[in-house]
């Protein structure tokens, strides 16, 4: 094996170990399946939960250290049952974690009304302080959800947390566009 063979083998598995990929190192909260595709997977499930079922949230989060397990959870809400479902999608098993009554009633997330998938929104993050976030010391965690915001706005939050801070890094995307909507940290917005 040549020197820049081994030198190759070691970066892509220290990347793998810190739980980026070895040419972005975009967090790999972007591994399958992206939301778009956990999201045809609880909405085939749904029905056999209940038969008005919607997708209201949905939210992953990563850990550099690796030892989450991955896969997105959903939160299904059915209308008639005022009942809510939170779900996980685990690579393509879709299971029911726990189920609660809903308190009020909760607004419907349509596939059709976000064009920017988990993937896109993560790239957008990443080129816009994403990667200074991620690689200042003591990244602890980054959050990935899709809802709506104050504004009925439908967008991706992106939240990073460090071990060393009581600050988070927050990112406002607009699910439509990709377009970045705000970006703070620890409470002091730049945009």
């Amino acid at each position: 094996m040549s020197v820049a063979a081994l030198i190759a083998a070691v970066f892509i598995t220290a990347s793998a170990i810190r739980g980026r990929g070895p040419s972005t190192g975009i967090p790999a909260v972007t591994q399958s399946p992206t939301a778009r595709e956990a999201y045809s997977l609880v909405e085939a499930w749904a029905p056999q939960w209940l038969a008005d079922a919607v997708v209201v949230r949905l939210t992953t989060t990563h850990q550099p250290q690796g030892d989450s397990e991955g896969g997105w959870t959903f939160q299904v809400y059915s209308p008639s049952r005022k009942a809510l479902a939170a779900v996980r999608v685990q690579g393509q098993e879709v299971s029911i974690l726990r189920e609660t009554a809903a308190l009020y009633a909760q607004r419907a997330l349509p596939e059709d009304a976000w064009t920017v998938d988990s993937s896109g929104a993560l790239e957008t993050w990443w080129v816009n302080g994403g990667q200074a976030a991620w690689e200042r010391p003591g990244a602890e965690a980054v959050a990935l959800r899709l809802g709506f915001n104050g504004d009925n706005q439908l967008t991706w939050q992106v939240t990073v947390s460090w071990t060393s801070s009581e600050q988070l890094g927050f990112w406002e995307i607009d699910a439509g566009s990709g377009e970045i909507l705000s970006i703070s940290e620890g409470g002091g917005s730049e945009n």
